[in-house]
């Protein structure tokens, strides 16, 4: 009997581990940074299109 309580915690444990949210990949903060880095570097000071224009 208490050889499958271990057993069962254990099947427990990996399961959780294998579905657990983990940081995978690109973090969205860097891509929102990466964009705004890039879309100030690409448009030029005075485009009309941003801020209302005349």
């Amino acid at each position: 009997m208490v050889v499958w309580i271990i057993v069962g915690v254990v099947v427990v444990a990996l399961a959780v581990f294998a579905f657990w949210p983990r940081k995978r990949g690109i973090v969205d903060g860097e891509v929102r940074q990466s964009r705004r880095r890039d879309q100030g570097v690409v448009e030029p000071y005075d485009n009309p299109n941003i801020g209302g224009g005349i």
